[in-house]
């Protein structure tokens, strides 16, 4: 089956972006005899996420605009490669904006800002001159251990082990952050697995390494949950930023965090609310030929 795709990247943070409302990708979820669009979406996205025999992406993101006034604009579900949706992606969040409002602007409907439906709950992505879209993504949460570790308390700082100390906070989905002087040549992927075979949390969890690089500048790398280590991180950028300012390893609100794909730019102000901006390319688009 014919499947029309676009696919964008920020920082290196790649997804496939598919119209799941178009009639004719209704048709081809129906062609399939599948339960349900989940089961579905799954599928696709392992498939096309192949970076071999597929497109090539960290995901999937499908959108959805609502079928009549709602009181949000566009409807996106993300899902990481291995096909587990997600909860929230900040790339997702600014690359979706940019297709919505690409397509607005040929109708001369396009707004400054676009309330977009997650996962997570609606979230808002603004346009900027120097950004391009900067995605609203809400309050840190730092007593996600309290639900979500089995220490059933708020996880800052923490002694995990190997002299490298966790803190966990939600910023719509799970991110654990470690503050560590070299991580140019850190075992991420073997410390993350180390992580999740410990049980100490008990959701699906994002993992950031970080070093203060000044003031207001953080190195990052970051494993992603299904996806594995990737170039970029919204969500990331975030989590790293909040976890850096309750931690006083910095005290300016606006933070540039640098990814092996790029820097992002995120506010945090006193509450802990936080956006993200950063470069949105579309790469190419074109048309996925999938066999179920």
């Amino acid at each position: 089956m014919e499947i029309a795709f676009i696919k964008c990247e920020c920082c290196g943070n790649d997804y496939v972006y598919i119209d799941s409302g178009s009639p004719i990708f209704r048709e081809s979820i129906i062609k399939t005899a599948l339960i349900n669009d989940d089961e579905f979406f799954k599928k696709l996205t392992v498939s096309l996420s192949d970076r071999r025999f597929g497109i090539g992406s960290d995901g999937a993101v499908f959108y959805k605009f609502p079928a009549e006034k709602a009181e949000y604009d566009l409807e996106i579900r993300m899902y990481n490669s291995d096909g587990s949706e997600g909860l929230l992606c900040g790339t997702a969040l600014r690359s979706a904006a940019c297709i919505l409002d690409e397509k607005l602007v040929k109708s001369g409907l396009q707004k400054n800002s676009y309330k977009i439906k997650t996962a997570s709950g609606i979230k808002i992505v603004k346009k900027d001159d120097l950004f391009g879209f900067i995605a609203e993504i809400g309050k840190a949460d730092f007593s996600a251990g309290e639900k979500f570790s089995i220490l059933k308390k708020p996880v800052i700082n923490y002694a995990f082990c190997c002299g490298v100390s966790l803190t966990l906070l939600s910023v719509g989905n799970l991110h654990a952050v470690a503050f560590i002087d070299d991580i140019k040549s850190f075992d991420l992927e073997n410390f993350y697995k180390t992580v999740k075979r410990s049980k100490i949390f008990t959701a699906p969890f994002n993992l950031e390494i970080a070093k203060i690089t000044s003031n207001n500048s953080v190195l990052t790398r970051v494993y992603e949950n299904g996806s594995g280590e990737t170039l970029c991180c919204g969500t990331g950028a975030c989590a790293v930023s909040a976890a850096a300012v309750i931690l006083k390893k910095i005290t300016s609100k606006k933070i540039n965090v640098t990814f092996n794909g790029g820097t992002v730019s995120v506010k945090c102000d006193q509450s802990y609310n936080l956006s993200v901006g950063g470069t949105v390319k579309k790469v190419f688009t074109g048309v996925y030929y999938y066999e179920p």
